[in-house]
């Protein structure tokens, strides 16, 4: 039975056309990344001796970032193009990542989560609208369930293998944790960059223009802003 569900995913994965493909395995590097971050670095502050307020103001921050890029973020992805805020925003996000890896004191930690926060914001914008504008109509419901699975076993990915590489190093190398779990953020964030490879090689589809029927609604942000949220 496992066999033939595996074989169904892969199935619908090589159904999807090239640009989806590749974006599908460039988020899920990317989340995989993220999702080290996402654990290790509250143990990381604590390692560093910081108090428990300085994990809350990390998490506020980066979300209050987002929120604050999401407009925005949305009609730049409407003027220059999905693909290029994609990447612009990943590679961005990539170079706060391994800045936060190496730094120490509460300041520089809070700025570059602010910053993770504000250029995550183009990724996760960008990202619903580009899949729907490469697929059809009848395979979007398909697309978009494949693509919340792959974002959900990817961050679990990240999540253990960040635990693991922190355990490993700090008993094999006889270091001390918070060295450790750098190290591991290190990795984290090097995976995320990896990410970037299959992200550059999207194709951006020119926009098509049409006559819209007046009974049919205007997809503005807005829209893919709710819908990226909701995914």
């Amino acid at each position: 039975m496992q066999m033939i569900r595996v074989g169904e995913w892969k199935h619908k994965f090589f159904s999807f056309n090239r640009n989806v493909r590749l974006f599908i395995i460039g988020n899920a590097l990317l989340q995989v990344g993220m999702g080290v971050f996402m654990v290790m670095y509250n143990l990381y502050i604590r390692e560093l001796g910081m108090p428990e307020t300085v994990n809350g103001k990390v998490i506020s921050m980066t979300a209050m970032a987002s929120a604050i890029m999401l407009v925005p973020a949305g009609f730049l992805s409407d003027k220059f193009g999905r693909k290029w805020m994609i990447v612009g925003g990943a590679l961005l996000a990539v170079t706060t990542l391994f800045y936060r890896g190496i730094a120490v004191s509460e300041t520089p930690i809070i700025t570059a989560a602010f910053l993770t926060g504000l250029f995550m914001a183009f990724v996760q914008v960008s990202g619903i609208p580009f899949l729907a504008e490469n697929s059809s109509p009848t395979e979007r419901v398909k697309l978009f369930s494949v693509n919340f699975a792959i974002i959900t076993i990817a961050n679990v990915i990240g999540s253990l293998s960040g635990g693991i590489i922190a355990d490993v190093l700090e008993t094999v190398l006889k270091i001390s944790a918070a060295e450790a779990i750098r190290y591991a953020l290190m990795v984290g964030a090097s995976i995320y960059t990896l990410g970037l490879i299959p992200l550059f090689k999207l194709q951006e589809k020119p926009a098509k223009r049409k006559r819209r029927n007046r009974n049919q609604p205007l997809r503005k942000p807005l829209h893919w802003m709710i819908v990226s949220s909701e995914i």
